[in-house]
């Protein structure tokens, strides 16, 4: 494995038996282009905020915020305190709102453009998200958009 600085790294396998009994787990996934943590939890768990599980059963991805393709990394079984300790992800869309999830490349132009008609309304993408940090929109980060005028 290539770390982020660009230095090879062995990887060590993190033992299945750190996981509970849960029957299918721990499961095997292999980085293909495109992939995100957020991606990869939603996709076995159904719930992309719980990233951090499967980040902190892979010690070797660092941050997480560099995944090498070709890299294979355990799916662990979660148990109720992984769960709990995550923050829950909003279900609900709020009235006059709708979803985006951020993909690869996005800004917040360009998501403007796409979902408002509009690029130069990507601030009104902004003053719906407080929170988020435009100059480091997240793969795999859902956002709200206002309703098309």
């Amino acid at each position: 494995m290539i770390d982020e600085n660009g230095d090879r790294r062995s990887v060590t396998p993190v033992p299945a038996s750190n996981f509970s009994g849960v029957p299918g787990f721990p499961k095997i996934h292999t980085i293909v282009d495109g992939d995100s943590l957020w991606q990869i939890a939603d996709k076995y768990y159904s719930r992309g905020h719980l990233y951090r599980v499967i980040l902190e059963a892979n010690p070797v991805l660092g941050s997480g915020e560099l995944l090498v393709v070709g890299t294979t990394i355990q799916i662990p079984a979660l148990s109720a305190s992984s769960v709990v300790s995550q923050p829950v992800a909003r279900r609900s869309v709020e009235p006059g709102f709708r979803q985006y999830r951020i993909r690869k490349g996005d800004t917040l132009y360009e998501i403007a453009e796409e979902m408002l008609g509009d690029g130069l309304r990507w601030q009104e993408i902004q003053r719906a998200n407080p929170e988020l940090d435009s100059g480091n929109l997240r793969i795999g980060q859902v956002i709200r958009i206002p309703a098309a005028k």
